[in-house]
């Protein structure tokens, strides 16, 4: 959101908030989407992992290779933006130089100084780059915290706001490739939202360390999702605040320090906020840099551990245990990438290869739900739709569709991504390919099928449900279940000595009662479907439910009553499936 705030004013004008408030979309449905597939495949890896057991290694590879490219412009993107963030204190940095026919931007060259120093501490060690991240990245909440509250008490200014939200777009041509049937307006707007993603960068940083992560099943869908509620609330307000405190070309003057001119608005604290942010925006964009050599060291890892490219790559240093190649390969391509241009042209380039593997992840998702029904969730996605039978998770359908849709968009509209983001996939499949035939493993080879496997699979138990008992005793008892377990629950009615019409009003009073427990279950987030069987005596029960189908034969019993034949559950069950009987007590 440091350059973001800028660049995407640039393109939607007046109408920024709104840009980011749709890009938002895309950010929680693929946050939501990681959430749940890092929590059930903790690997370091993310897109490329998913990827792989949901389709094959060369998809796995495509997405890999993708946050690869965006990683490595994320180098570039935000070195550049920190050098502007600087140029604050040192507006030297600003100027020019002429090499004969050639000029060289002091900002870019002052990048690529910036790019070598975060190379250097990477190859020294990973814990003391996390550690940088970590000291970078608290003052940068505080302080935008107390921008946010300061500005929206002092001088936000509604009727600005609304004025500037009614005028979408951008109307002066830019560095756009203007291909769609609409005005330069609308078509500003609509790459200005495209743009908008790159304040949503590194939801897939949490999925990254999934495999380093403690409880990765508790902690995982806690930080990415509040991680998705933090970031949405800083970008989206600081827009909203902007657009209502100032003209939008004010702040596009200053897409490389945009947070810089919000802070110069402020009444009554500018003096103390202006140099404040921009101490603040050069770190924090700093760390963002960091971020990027971070991330490409544990992908490219992760890819070589499954055969997607050469060991050579991720070979760690005998003295620093750094996988120093790595390192200086994509840091270097970082560095050399702060030379192609400013910020909006470089957006465009993340951009691309981040998009990409969201479209991938979404569609994985939905994949993977039904290819592996009875991996263990411990955490799902909310919504669902059944198309031809199968389960769709909303947060799939819709986040696939709209960023396959933004990323078409990019391609279409940036040459910059267009050309260099498909160099660099045919580089990459060049190498894969290559590397492939050297180990004699078939390109479209599925090894990431057999190799990931998930956290935990369901276990699957039977639940046998006492009809003489209160719907919330039992609801209660079975709440003392782990949510791994997948309930069937089973309604036993003996039929002995009841005619036809009894038996199916037992049959409508216990389904509605079952139908209860099933919904207050659901609620509780366990996976849950139930059956009514008719017996003439208790004792059938095995002979009319498949018991070997499942992992237990859960039973509930009066905590005074142990007597099993005084609760008519025959004594062959236990004998006949030993160790397979639970008991509950109610």
């Amino acid at each position: 959101m440091y350059i973001a705030i800028g660049v995407v004013a640039l393109y939607a004008a007046g109408a920024a908030p709104l840009a980011f408030t749709i890009a938002a979309i895309a950010y929680i449905m693929t946050g939501l989407a990681y959430a749940e597939l890092a929590s059930t495949y903790p690997y370091a890896g993310g897109a490329q992992v998913y990827s792989m057991k949901s389709f094959n290694d060369l998809v796995g590879f495509m997405a890999g290779w993708s946050l690869l490219f965006s990683y490595t412009v994320d180098i570039a993107l935000f070195s550049i933006a920190s050098v502007g963030y600087l140029s604050f204190f040192v507006p030297e940095l600003n100027r020019t130089i002429f090499l004969g026919p050639f000029q060289l931007s002091v900002v870019s060259l002052a990048a690529l100084i910036l790019v070598l120093f975060l190379v250097t501490i990477n190859f020294v060690g990973i814990r003391e780059s996390s550690t940088l991240n970590e000291l970078l990245v608290v003052p940068s909440i505080l302080v935008k915290a107390a921008m946010l509250i300061v500005g929206f008490l002092f001088a936000f200014k509604l009727w600005l706001f609304l004025s500037q939200l009614s005028n979408p777009g951008n109307p002066a041509p830019l560095n756009v490739e203007y291909l769609l049937p609409t005005s330069v307006k609308i078509q500003n707007f609509i790459y200005g939202m495209t743009i908008a993603m790159m304040s949503f960068i590194g939801i897939e940083s949490i999925a990254q360390a999934a495999e380093e992560t403690k409880r990765p099943h508790k902690w995982i869908p806690k930080a990415t999702k509040m991680s998705v509620l933090a970031v949405i609330a800083f970008v989206v307000g600081f827009s909203v605040l902007a657009t209502g405190m100032m003209d939008w070309k004010t702040l596009v003057q200053h897409t490389d320090r945009p947070l810089v001119e919000i802070a110069r608005e402020m009444p009554y604290f500018s003096y103390l906020l202006t140099p404040l942010v921009s101490f603040v925006g050069f770190i924090i964009t700093l760390a963002s840099a960091n971020t990027g050599v971070v991330g490409v060291s544990r992908v490219v890892f992760s890819m070589g551990k499954f055969k997607l490219l050469p060991a050579w790559f991720h070979s760690v240093h005998r003295k620093y245990r750094t996988p120093t190649r790595t390192i200086l390969i994509f840091g270097i391509t970082g560095a050399l990438m702060t030379l192609i241009g400013g910020i909006e042209q470089i957006a465009g380039m993340y951009a691309f290869g981040a998009l990409l593997s969201y479209v991938i992840v979404n569609l994985a998702l939905i994949k993977l739900r039904n290819e592996e029904k009875d991996v263990y969730r411990p955490w799902k996605a909310p919504g669902n739709v059944r198309i031809r039978g199968k389960e769709v998770p909303i947060v799939g359908l819709i986040g696939a569709s709209i960023v396959f849709v933004m990323w078409i968009l990019v391609v279409l509209m940036n040459w910059e991504a267009r050309v260099y983001g498909s160099l660099w996939v045919l580089l990459g499949v060049a190498l894969y390919v290559a590397y492939r035939r050297k180990i004699g493993l078939p390109i479209t080879a599925s090894l990431g099928k057999e190799m990931i496997t998930p956290g935990s699979y369901m276990i699957k138990s039977l639940v046998v449900v006492p009809t003489d008992e209160p719907v919330d005793l039992v609801e209660e008892a079975l709440s003392r279940l782990d949510r791994r377990f997948s309930l069937r629950l089973v309604v036993p009615i003996i039929t002995r000595g009841l005619d036809m019409e009894e038996i199916d009003s037992l049959k409508e009073y216990y389904r509605g009662e079952v139908e209860i427990l099933e919904n207050s279950l659901r609620r509780r987030g366990y996976d849950v479907s139930s059956t009514i069987v008719l017996l003439s005596d208790i004792s059938d029960l095995d002979e009319r439910v498949p018991i070997r189908d499942y992992d237990h034969i859960v039973i509930m019993v009066r905590k005074k009553r142990h007597d099993l034949s005084g609760r008519r559950l025959p004594e062959r069950l236990s004998e006949r499936y030993p160790g397979m009987v639970i008991m509950l007590s109610l």
